[in-house]
């Protein structure tokens, strides 16, 4: 809808009873290929209508706004189930791919600094250094 194509799905998609998205039965050729040829000798007019009409359906209802707050609403509802604490031997695994990963800021270099780091947090600092 977005690049202004006028979309056809069954009423399946959950896109019925919308004026501006045309439904074909699901199992029907027939009668889906008389509601496409009706859509083909329509007047550009009457397009454009229906294609005016999905725009502003897509700047009502399928914007980023309603997605984030969408979003943020699934995430901070009672329904949403908690995040247990990882074991402290998956976080350390964890932290030792991130670290040490081909994307890791540690790279070359700087991964010495990350392996001390690591061993430093796993062993505890180490009498006379």
């Amino acid at each position: 809808m977005a690049w202004g194509l006028i979309p056809v799905c069954t009423p399946e998609s959950g896109y019925s009873g919308i004026a501006s998205i045309p439904n074909v039965p699901l199992g029907d050729a027939d009668r889906a290929g008389a509601i496409l040829r009706r859509l083909c000798g329509l007047p550009d007019r009457e397009l454009r209508q229906m294609q005016a009409a999905n725009w502003a359906l897509l700047d009502r209802q399928f914007n980023w706004d309603r997605l984030c707050s969408q979003v943020v609403e699934a995430v901070e509802s009672h329904l949403s189930p908690t995040l247990d604490d990882e074991p402290l031997e998956r976080r350390i695994r964890l932290a030792w791919a991130t670290w040490t990963g081909p994307f890791s800021p540690l790279r070359g270099t700087q991964l010495r600094l990350g392996v001390k780091a690591v061993k430093s947090v796993l062993l505890g600092p180490r009498p006379g250094r």
